[in-house]
């Protein structure tokens, strides 16, 4: 059946943007192209280099190409039973995708990983691949949406990878354009900081420490409580 759609899908992708409003909605063609399209990667009807993908990547806004990293991230996070071999096909995707984003000269393109937080809130994923995914993305400058996925997910993290985690952190809240993450995650950040002073782990409890003291120059004194009084 899909060798017979497959010329209907080649003209869909040479035609993106032409009868879209570019609004995210269930009712957007280019947007359920992008969904179709994954799902015949995933399901082995295209490959990663199949004309089909590279043409639609080379066709698509950063918002459509970010549209693929939410939508695998969200089938992630709700479906119980992701096979093995469509996690593995999920993290060929996002590591070509970030090695080729990595290689931009325009610093925007990085929006295309703005929902890696249905990622990292799956726990579908090798909780050290996924986190060093998560700080590539944001070293590239990508400012989350659903960071509170992230930071919660970090909860049960930072005991087990503390040293990752506040490189995490630090640059979930340096990303932070709109400014409202450190208030909507307050208690959940103040809860990773503790993990992390209690880790043992002396590296992560300098950065959590060099952290801390960089939140209070945001305005946000009520962190350093939670160091002992010779390092506040």
């Amino acid at each position: 059946v899909f060798k017979i759609l497959k010329p209907q899908y080649e003209r869909a992708v040479k035609e993106i943007g032409q009868h879209t409003d570019g609004k995210h909605h269930l009712e957007n063609p280019d947007q359920n192209l992008a969904h179709h399209l994954i799902i015949f990667y995933w399901r082995d009807l295209i490959r990663l280099n199949d004309d089909l993908l590279v043409d639609f990547y080379k066709a698509a806004s950063v918002e459509l190409k970010a549209e693929v990293i939410d939508f695998v991230g969200r089938v992630s996070k709700n479906d119980n039973d992701v096979p093995q071999k469509v996690k593995d096909k999920f993290v060929a995707l996002l590591e070509h995708r970030i090695s080729t984003v990595k290689k931009s000269k325009d610093k925007n393109d990085a929006k295309e990983f703005e929902s890696i937080s249905w990622w990292v809130a799956s726990e579908k994923f090798d909780d050290k691949w996924v986190l060093g995914k998560l700080l590539e993305v944001l070293e590239m400058g990508c400012d989350l949406e659903g960071d509170h996925l992230v930071m919660e997910r970090f909860v049960t993290l930072a005991q087990k990878f503390p040293v990752e985690i506040v490189k995490c952190s630090k640059l979930l809240v340096e990303n932070d354009k709109k400014g409202w993450g450190v208030i909507h995650w307050k208690d959940d950040l103040k809860t990773v900081i503790k993990a992390v002073l209690n880790s043992g782990n002396e590296e992560a409890k300098i950065a959590a420490t060099e952290f801390v003291h960089r939140l209070g120059a945001r305005g946000h004194i009520e962190f350093k409580d939670l160091l002992p009084d010779k390092d506040k």
